[in-house]
């Protein structure tokens, strides 16, 4: 941090993040940008350190602060003070401009140079796949051309959670867009290759040692611009930090789309059909990406009701009912005249998925879960972490517990729009209540129920629970690899248990899921480790 913060100060600064952490980054600026100069020598007294604006979907600049000014991307661009055009400004153009009751005249424009950041940090780098992924190639095109007016090229800083998808080679892109010092480069090169051969032996406990050496090596080329937390994390000095924790046990857990809702999902099969052929007959290659599939509202609405298909019946009478992350969160801030807790048994009844999240969460609070034909027992209550793909999913989840599960149970929602500093708050909250439970025996679980983008990255630590419930499948592999990791983590003392429940004749969750097997077993794949042909790939 140290690093970062002395590359900051010069100029502006870019912070690309996913959508879902938008909210949480802006508000971790804002006490950046509340941070006022005290001291009353210094002429700028009384002024805000920093500015801030977020890039909204008109490509504008909106200002995190009333009292930052109004900007636009040309008030970023760097004038040209030369005469003629230069590597970095635009080419010398000769304009000819012709105004009403006069003759032709002759100008000439320089094109202002484009944007120039003085720095960019990635969050959750780990999810830009490939050397050509988009984000690589437009910073490699940032950092090397000539830079304006003789300014450094930017500093890059990485943030991953993840970062050896498949090896330690996957952070060689990344160096190469920040290091132009090719003898480093081919150390950098050489340590990644060691570690990925320390990554692919079976290490026993009496060569730790050997291996912690080459993570330390490895880390004194990455620690100044990549961070991350997570087993095979560079910075934590160690590519098997888990090898102390018991391996978490995983279940499948299969369910039909119960035969009331039957007609409804095939109606939403037929809408979505007929989108991707008009998505695809529009595409000038004329063929499908999985890209695509995450843009169409139709595949959106069928994972929505791969794990709560009664909602789909509501939705047809009801424009109006609460879809999106916000409509959700502001129905559920009055649970008393909410539409998912009015609704709990219209879009719940008769389906076994939730019938067997109550038996789940019912054995949990008895200290006991089961994993496949074995049965697991505790003296204490287990409590329970349910992760959905989407808000509405979160919510229909949420009421069905608070409403059915209350007698054994203490639902908590942990919604995306709630804030960094709130959400700690919360955490630790529902930590010293489960400390409770515990400690009087009282036979309840506490229940956090999220979304993988609201709670399935960052310095979440839930601990505190054993059993993760996944009520949905994410868009990418590594968001559930990351979710497992808020609990199968330092300080985990129990055995973890993670419950996949899986609608398996639900077209759209059938396809992503095989879509991310497929990818995963690419990726880790040992004979694949360090492929030069494969960082070309962007296995999309």
């Amino acid at each position: 941090l140290a690093e970062y913060e002395a590359h900051m100060a010069r100029g502006f600064d870019l912070q690309v993040v996913t959508r879902q952490l938008e909210a949480a980054w802006c508000d971790e600026y804002q006490a950046y940008i509340d941070t006022i100069i005290n001291d009353t020598s210094n002429p700028l007294h009384g002024e805000p350190v920093l500015h801030g604006y977020v890039i909204d979907s008109d490509r504008g600049l909106l200002a995190m602060r009333e009292t930052s000014p109004a900007l636009t991307f040309k008030d970023l661009h760097i004038k040209s003070s030369a005469a003629a055009s230069s590597p970095w400004s635009g080419p010398y153009v000769k304009v000819w401009v012709k105004e009403r009751g006069s003759n032709p005249k002759q100008h000439h424009v320089i094109p202002r140079a484009l944007v120039s950041p003085s720095s960019i940090s990635i969050d959750e780098y780990h999810q830009c796949d490939g050397r050509n992924n988009k984000f690589n190639e437009a910073i490699r095109a940032i950092c090397t051309r000539t830079q304006p007016c003789s300014q450094p090229r930017p500093w890059v800083f990485f943030q991953s959670g993840t970062p050896f998808q498949k090896g330690a080679t996957d952070l060689c892109a990344s160096h190469e867009i920040i290091q132009c010092d090719i003898a480093k480069s081919r150390l950098f090169d050489e340590a990644m290759k060691e570690v990925s051969r320390q990554q692919r032996q079976d290490i026993h406990d009496d060569e730790d040692n050997e291996t912690a050496a080459v993570i330390m090596q490895a880390v004194r080329h990455i620690s100044p611009w990549v961070t991350a937390r997570a087993p095979g994390s560079p910075i934590l000095a160690g590519s098997r930090l888990s090898r102390r924790l018991p391996p978490y046990l995983r279940t499948c857990l299969h369910f039909k789309t119960p035969q009331q809702w039957q007609a409804a999902y095939h109606g939403h099969v037929e809408q979505a059909r007929n989108e991707i052929a008009a998505a695809m007959s529009a595409s000038a290659a004329g063929g499908a990406e999985f890209s695509m599939f995450w843009k169409l509202k139709s595949m959106h609405t069928l994972m929505r009701g791969a794990h709560c298909p009664g909602l789909w019946p509501l939705l047809s009478v009801n424009q109006n009912f609460p879809w999106r992350a916000d409509a959700v969160n502001r129905d559920l801030s009055n649970e008393d005249d909410s539409l998912y807790f009015r609704h709990v048994e219209d879009y719940t009844g008769n389906d076994p998925m939730f019938a067997k999240l109550e038996t789940i969460i019912r054995d949990a609070s008895q200290g006991v879960v089961n994993h496949r034909n074995t049965r697991h027992s505790d003296s204490r209550p287990l409590h329970v972490l349910l992760y959905a793909t989407f808000p509405a999913t979160a919510a229909a989840s949420y009421a069905f517990l608070k409403t059915k599960c209350g007698r054994f149970a203490e639902p908590v929602l942990a919604s995306s729009n709630l804030a960094p500093p709130k959400r700690v708050e919360l955490i630790q909250h529902i930590s010293d209540r489960a400390r409770v439970l515990e400690r009087d025996g009282i036979p309840k679980s506490i229940v956090l129920v999220t979304t993988f983008g609201a709670m399935g990255t960052g310095s979440n630590q839930l601990v505190f629970c054993n059993v993760m419930v996944k009520f949905g499948e994410p868009w990418l592999a590594t968001e559930t690899e990351q979710a497992i990791g808020r609990l199968q983590r330092e300080g985990q003392l129990r055995q973890v248990h993670v419950l996949d429940f899986f609608r398996d004749d639900n077209d759209a969750e059938i396809l992503i899921r095989e879509r991310n097997r497929i990818r995963d077993r690419i990726l880790s794949n040992k004979r694949l480790s360090g492929n030069r042909l494969l960082p070309n790939l962007p296995l999309s």
